[in-house]
């Protein structure tokens, strides 16, 4: 079983991987010239979020990077100014430097021998099936520097220096930036080329090398390079167990409604099926599954414990956390939702609301700060409330604060309104875990994006309560949106099988003009792609999968993810016209793509 202290570092790098693909999107769009302020503050979110996590986890060079890379964006959004070519081409590089460290961190913790490899990053991954495609080889090089040789790292750079005249060098560990002379005793190399070994060896054969291994890799273990689902759009699958007594219940009501369609369709005109019975097994299937994908909060306040417990050591500060309702049963998929919102609330009530043992002391307070997370059921909703026993927060001092931040303030905002204006905060000079003004906005935008609401109640000197409400009951679906022409598309992530950047000769067309990826049917939007009709055949090819039918749908850009009640997901699927979307304060149009529909006609 996998030790706890594992999994902050798994979330770590599914959020930082996640958060590096939409940064990177919003780099491009830039490069493109497109200048809205919404994407650099969205760009600059990105960021701090990766800094947030990776200065919790400790990484001290991501957090070094992000901390640099949002000061940077900080500026430009606060003084509102547009980016330059060579503003944009910096950004695109300390990007790049912090997608290099944040793979560093992501490595196994144990020693890379034998076998095993490194966690690829995207880029990696782009190079890694390029090279496939073309037929090289993927090697793995490692050599031992002489422990007394001086200029380890002159050395290390001239070995990658000759192996870059040969072969396609995809990574190099350490990583030639690294400062300190004596990482670099041993070197490993993953590079792909088309040559013999002997050719290798001789770009390691240099002064004070005392020994050489190469070993030919598979492609495949390399995270599962070539027919995974590309971590661009989509998520690697998450597992969780279920009872037997469900899974046969849920295997009795298939059979039953198999077994029900089939005499339908080998005997409509008879009109002997009972279509009520049909459609309560129906039912009963679709309340099954939705049981299924129901978790306690017990496994979320787990982490979160931990969380609170390394944040009061960093600070110095004492704590006792405590929990109430962990019984409480909340839609899968809404509890990912909920979890970073919890995780900003449960920060900030250590960092900025529970003082110090002096300023306790000071204020005939106990020592030890007391942080309660306590989560309940209150008709149709589900809240939970997030409490601390620290300074609480002066209003008449935050309506002074917004208005030097040249803040719009209206006589009908509220303090909630106005903590979570994008860019809000009382301290004069950010820190590794606060300072922006970025936390409480992006938790206000994310429970409202769910049909939530967020409340402060608080009182200056005895503390601060926030509340998250969200809708009781209520599964969630997500939808990936892209945008082809000049339109809007939106397909269920779930129905994607893998997302690839088109390259030269992936697409064929037969005599018809209908045009194929690798075999499988292309779309444009709701159509056939025909080469006659459809004069763009974009850059990315996303394959769905529907009854084990696949379907190629082109796009132009990859834009967001975006998390809707299955409620409001069921009327897309039934209506064929344009819907709209919020996304943080903008509506967008869009049209709603079923995998299934298009499959069938």
């Amino acid at each position: 079983m996998e030790s706890e202290k594992s999994k902050p570092r798994e979330r770590f790098a599914a959020d930082s991987r996640r958060y590096l693909q939409h940064a990177d999107a919003l780099v491009r769009r830039l490069k493109q010239g497109s200048q809205k302020s919404e994407d650099i503050h969205e760009l600059f979110r990105c960021i701090h979020s990766i800094k947030s996590e990776g200065s919790y986890l400790r990484f001290r060079e991501v957090t070094s990077i992000a901390h640099e890379l949002e000061s940077g964006l900080d500026k430009a959004r606060r003084e509102i100014t547009m980016l330059d070519k060579s503003s944009v081409a910096a950004i695109e590089q300390q990007l790049g430097k912090l997608q290099k460290a944040i793979s560093d961190v992501n490595e196994p913790e144990a020693d890379i021998t034998g076998s095993q490899t490194p966690l690829f990053n995207m880029f990696e991954k782009k190079l890694l099936n390029e090279a496939h495609r073309r037929g090289d080889r993927f090697y793995r090089v490692r050599c031992q520097l002489d422990d007394k040789a001086p200029m380890k790292k002159a050395r290390a750079y001239l070995i990658l220096s000759n192996l870059e005249q040969i072969s396609n060098v995809i990574r190099m560990q350490p990583p030639i930036q690294s400062t300190e002379d004596r990482v670099f005793l041993d070197l490993s190399f993953y590079l792909t080329a088309d040559i013999r070994e002997d050719a290798i060896y001789a770009c390691v054969d240099i002064d004070q090398v005392t020994g050489a291994q190469i070993e030919i890799l598979d492609f495949q273990p390399t995270g599962n390079i070539l027919g995974a689902r590309e971590a661009l759009a989509i998520e690697a699958p998450s597992f969780f167990r279920i009872s037997e007594q469900k899974i046969t219940r849920l295997s009795e009501y298939a059979n039953e409604l198999n077994m029900a369609l089939k005499e339908l369709q080998l005997s409509p005109e008879r009109g002997g099926i009972d279509l009520a019975n049909t459609i309560d097994l129906s039912q009963n299937i679709i309340g099954e599954l939705k049981s299924v994908r129901v978790s306690r909060l017990d496994e979320e306040f787990s982490r979160l414990e931990e969380l609170a417990t390394d944040i009061s050591a960093q600070l110095g500060k004492e704590l006792s956390i405590d929990f109430e309702g962990e019984h409480v049963e909340i839609d899968r998929r809404l509890l990912t939702i909920l979890s970073d919102p919890l995780n900003h609330l449960v920060r900030n009530a250590i960092d900025h609301g529970v003082e110090s043992p002096a300023e306790r002391a000071g204020s005939r307070k106990p020592a030890k700060g007391s942080v309660q997370v306590i989560a309940g059921v209150k008709g149709e909703r589900i809240e939970i409330v997030v409490r601390d026993d620290g300074k609480g927060i002066d209003e008449a001092l935050i309506r002074r604060r917004s208005a030097e931040l040249s803040h719009q303030i209206r006589k009908s905002d509220g303090l909630i309104d106005m903590l979570s204006r994008p860019g809000f905060t009382t301290l004069e000079e950010a820190t590794d875990l606060s300072g922006r003004g970025v936390g409480l906005d992006l938790v206000v935008q994310r429970i409202r994006s769910v049909g939530g609401i967020v409340t402060v109640s608080t009182a200056v000197g005895k503390g601060s309560a926030f509340t998250i409400s969200v809708p009781r009951g209520a599964t969630y679906s997500q939808l990936l949106f892209f945008r082809f022409g000049k339109l809007l598309y939106a397909l269920p992530t779930g129905a994607v099988e893998h997302i690839e950047r088109l390259t030269q000769g992936d697409l064929q067309k037969d005599r018809k003009e209908r045009i194929f990826y690798r075999r499988i049917p292309a779309f444009a939007a709701d159509r056939p792609a025909v080469a006659a009709t459809t004069p763009s055949l974009g850059r990315y090819a996303i394959v769905t999968s529907h009854l084990q039918k696949q379907a190629c749908f082109l796009a132009d850009d990859l834009l967001f993810e975006h998390d809707m009640p299955d409620s409001d997901a069921d009327k897309l699927r039934q209506q064929k016209h344009r819907h709209s979307v919020r996304i943080g304060s903008e509506k967008r149009e869009f049209l709603y793509l079923s995998p299934g529909a298009v499959v069938g006609s």
